[in-house]
């Protein structure tokens, strides 16, 4: 089972903190591309730490199947070493930690790595897209903000949100309509197959024939213009990682990736082109840094003409 979201991590993170007796510092790290939110608390070994693990006795703390990704400890002092002898693995999947090991440290450190669902930064952090059109090119306005500051604050001495995505839907479905005429004949033509389809009426036969004679037509011409090779040059054209040269990313932001979106546009055969290309930007958030803006630059006129250019030459 994942954490579900930001705020239940919070929760797991502090009562995971009070549980520690000692003079300690906590800290929370979210790593969004990995999906991973990390509980890290600094621990100075002194008395109060000291009888805490005395008390514990041969109840280990363990960490569950699922919840756990990882568990590290690092020594801090008096020399700076990961320890992998105080983390084990149970044949259950179970992580125990020996905490008696550390008693000799002056000072270590403790990574807890939980699982989070993609959506788990929801409630955390407030992000936008906002296009804006201009004469060339299309410019989103990109934003992320840390929703509730003075709460992170009282458990935390330290919160780090790492790579936050905030996604850009670009529409390219009408720039592909315009340079390429004879996709109006293939919705067309898909239109009345539909229609020819879901006609069970025996008394519409001379409905049918006409809708026959109306699909071979537009077969014909689509065979006259022959766009085919067209459409299968364009597939390769709009793989993602070629869509990425018509972007830029400035200020607090990152390109990062580009997608194919869900939605794709109506084509006879096995060709599929996107409605809309999906970007992927990325930037980082903590107490000191608690909003993020950015622009992404969208080089439409120049996609257009290489679209033109590439439909045009077939």
């Amino acid at each position: 089972m994942m954490v579900r979201d930001a705020k239940e991590l919070l929760e797991i993170a502090k009562k995971l903190s009070k549980e520690i007796k000692g003079e300690k510092k906590d800290s929370l790290r979210l790593e969004c591309r990995n999906s991973l939110g990390v509980y890290t608390t600094t621990v100075t070994v002194g008395n109060a730490f000291s009888k805490w693990v005395q008390k514990l006795s041969k109840n280990n703390p363990r960490f569950p199947v699922g919840d756990i990704y990882n568990v590290r400890i690092y020594e801090l002092k008096p020399i700076m070493r990961e320890i992998t002898s105080d983390v084990k693995r149970e044949q259950d999947g179970q992580i125990i930690v020996d905490l008696k090991k550390c008693l000799d440290l002056e000072m270590f450190r403790l990574e807890i790595y939980y699982r989070m669902n993609q959506d788990s930064l929801s409630g955390l952090v407030h992000s936008r897209s906002s296009p804006e059109p201009f004469k060339d090119e299309m410019k989103y306005h990109l934003s992320a903000q840390l929703i509730d500051p003075p709460s992170l604050v009282k458990g935390f001495s330290e919160v780090d949100v790492e790579d936050y995505p905030v996604e850009a839907r670009i529409h390219i479905q009408e720039k592909i309509d315009m340079a390429l005429p004879s996709l109006k004949t293939f919705k067309r033509i898909r239109k009345i197959e539909t229609e020819m389809l879901s006609e069970n009426d025996p008394h519409k036969a001379l409905r049918i024939i006409q809708l026959q004679k109306t699909r071979q037509a537009l077969k014909k011409r689509l065979a006259e213009e022959n766009p085919i090779q067209a459409l299968r040059d364009l597939v390769i054209f709009l793989r993602p990682s070629k869509f990425l040269t018509y972007l830029n990313v400035l200020e607090d932001f990152r390109l990062h990736e580009c997608l194919w979106g869900k939605g794709f546009m109506e084509i006879a055969g096995s060709i599929a082109l996107p409605e809309e290309m999906v970007v992927v930007t990325r930037t980082d958030l903590n107490l000191k840094k608690q909003a993020a803006k950015g622009v992404l630059e969208y080089h439409e006129s120049a996609f257009s003409k290489d679209v033109k250019q590439i439909l045009n030459t077939k």
